[in-house]
Formats: C-alpha cells, sequence, structure tokens
C-alpha cells in the first residue's frame, strides 16, 4: 500500500525511518527518481512512492506525519 510520495531524497528518508521503526517498505519509480529528480514531483507525476504491507499502513501513515522535512535553521 502507498503511504508517501515524493522525490527520491524524501522517499529514502522516510524508508529510512520506516525501517528503524521495524516496518519492511519498497520504492517504486526510484529509477525515475534518481535519473530525472526535477521529474518528480511530491506525489505528482514521476514521484517516488513508499510502499509498506497493508498491515503496516497505519503505523506507517503515524510516523510519517511526524516528520519534518524542513531544514532545522
Amino acid at each position: 500500500m502507498e503511504v508517501f510520495a515524493g522525490n527520491i531524497i524524501e522517499a529514502g528518508m522516510v524508508r529510512h525511518v520506516l525501517s528503524s521503526h521495524g516496518i519492511e517498505t519498497d520504492l517504486r519509480d526510484e529509477l525515475l527518481g534518481m535519473l530525472a529528480p526535477w521529474v518528480a514531483s511530491p506525489g505528482g507525476a514521476g514521484a517516488v512512492k513508499v510502499l509498506v504491507s497493508i498491515d503496516d499502513a497505519q503505523a506507517a501513515t503515524t510516523i510519517i506525519n511526524n516528520i519534518s522535512f524542513k531544514d532545522p535553521q
């Protein structure tokens, strides 16, 4: 089940955070996100998608909602 869509960097961050919580992930459209990152708009065409099992979807969504992609400065 798709729980996140964004650029390759954001998707990688989400994947790492979910993995650290014991949630297995898979990325879809990862190659396009690496080859043409300017095309991969968050949630739009070419976005890199983070997928999890249906059983982990609710926990993953809760975790993702607490991730900040903003510069900490």
